[in-house]
């Protein structure tokens, strides 16, 4: 039976494995140039980054409280902050609609 993390209904794996970290959720240097060039502070950057390299997992925005720990713990130093501003859900929507920018610029013709 195929797990639920590889169906058409993707969600998080339970424990993600460091091999899943590494491959899945560090951010590429594409993803860093375009967080530092669209977000303002640290906590901007580091609550869109995760916004973006799950979107690019997931295909959907989940819900903030259901993102695993680790993936958090893999961003935070590699975006030099280990705090996420609260966001109100104007912000959230604005992050979201900057993610779906990048994403109507890379998809090919």
């Amino acid at each position: 039976m195929t797990s639920i993390e590889r169906t058409a209904y993707p969600r998080f794996s339970r424990a993600p494995s460091v091999k899943e970290l590494r491959e899945i959720y560090t951010p590429t240097p594409t993803d860093v140039a375009f967080v530092v060039t669209t977000a303002r502070g640290p906590a901007q950057k580091f609550g869109l980054m995760i916004l973006l390299k799950v979107y690019q997992r997931l295909g959907y925005f989940p819900k903030p409280e259901t993102i695993p720990g680790a993936i958090i713990g893999l961003l935070g130093p590699l975006m030099k902050s280990t705090t996420r501003s609260s966001q109100s859900p104007s912000q959230a929507s604005s992050e979201e609609g900057c993610i779906f920018s990048l994403l109507l610029q890379t998809v090919p013709e």
